[in-house]
């Protein structure tokens, strides 16, 4: 399963703006995602962030795929 860590960003000055969560893959790559810091973002976990962002990208490629033909 891929490995989850916080790159450490937000961590280190934290009224920073942004959040930066990282993955890496199993085929070698890495997923970052940038999220803006706010009291949601706070609260959630680097593993939430991650699913979030997976089930909107999950989505997209399903709105791209299917074929509106109106």
């Amino acid at each position: 399963m891929a490995e989850e860590r916080r790159l450490g960003l937000a961590s280190e000055k934290p009224t920073s703006r942004s959040r930066v969560v990282a993955r890496d893959e199993a085929d070698g790559g890495q997923t970052i995602i940038v999220v803006k810091r706010d009291a949601e973002t706070d609260r959630m976990s680097d593993a939430e962030i991650l699913a979030k962002a997976d089930k909107y990208l999950r989505n997209r490629r399903h709105l791209r795929a299917v074929d509106d033909a109106e």
